[in-house]
């Protein structure tokens, strides 16, 4: 007889591979905070008026 899992056990996925929403999801959180941060120091470079004008 096998024993079923209890409430707090994790099953483990059947699945194998990434899906394309997982490679999305990945690919945003890289992208996302290195587009973010060159924004900020564009941004903060336009407003000190360090842009060379």
């Amino acid at each position: 007889m096998t024993a079923s899992p209890g409430p707090f056990e994790v099953t483990a996925d059947e699945r194998k591979g990434s899906t394309v929403r997982e490679a999305l999801m990945t690919g945003l959180l890289v992208i996302y905070p290195a587009f973010a941060a060159l924004a900020a120091i564009v941004a903060g470079l336009f407003l000190t008026g360090a842009s060379g004008t």
